[in-house]
């Protein structure tokens, strides 16, 4: 495994999905939109699309 592949999967790991879920829920209560797991989606891979360095991309 590559230096790269290794510290990709070390974030992989450490990421915690439950907690990024968590916060598009909460995000949705108090900005007003529907709770639904379409909206979390659109939510998040929107927050994807903004991120620089072609992370959105790599949706």
């Amino acid at each position: 495994m590559t230096d790269k592949e290794e510290v990709i999967k070390e974030v992989a790991d450490w990421i915690d999905t439950q907690v990024i879920a968590e916060m598009i829920v909460d995000h949705l209560e108090e900005s007003g939109r529907p709770v639904t797991v379409q909206e979390a989606k659109d939510m998040w891979l929107g927050t994807l699309e903004n991120l620089g360095g072609g992370v959105g991309l790599a949706i």
